[in-house]
């Protein structure tokens, strides 16, 4: 991402970004932590998002979050929240991309059941668990990619 800034508002503000490791939701969590914004890089691979994080330089953090497991993200909300002071922004990008034909009973319904979970269920869970920091901010965006 390039450009104009994003926003003056940005710098100082927690921003939590899911699936922030690649693609889509890597330049984002670049851009606002170039813009000064704290950014929480989560991926479900503990060290996928780290060299993320180590470019974004010093206000950027990596944190393992795997968006299917609501407990996962109770806590890593709740740590996201203690490490930087509290959250600002959120921004839903965890996504995946698995096939499976459909008369393939088992491996069909577990593939389902995921994409399900990370690409609907998490957004509410991320936003009901971010709420109460969400809510102490004088501007809290919501962003679901």
């Amino acid at each position: 991402m390039s450009g104009a800034p994003l926003s003056r508002s940005v710098a100082g503000r927690v921003a939590i970004v899911t699936g922030a490791a690649s693609g889509m939701g890597r330049a984002p969590a670049l851009r606002l932590a170039r813009e000064g914004a704290k950014a929480a890089v989560t991926d479900p691979a503990p060290p996928a998002g780290e060299p993320v994080a180590a470019e974004a330089g010093p206000n950027a953090k990596a944190f393992a979050l795997d968006v299917a497991d609501g407990e996962a993200i109770k806590a890593t909300v709740a740590a996201i929240a203690a490490h930087f002071g509290g959250i600002d922004i959120l921004i839903n990008n965890a996504g995946v991309s698995s096939f499976a034909p459909l008369d393939a009973e088992d491996h069909y319904e577990a593939i389902w059941h995921r994409a399900l979970a990370v690409m609907l269920t998490a957004h509410q869970r991320m936003v009901r668990a971010a709420l109460p920091f969400l809510r102490k901010s004088d501007a809290a965006p919501i962003v679901h990619i």
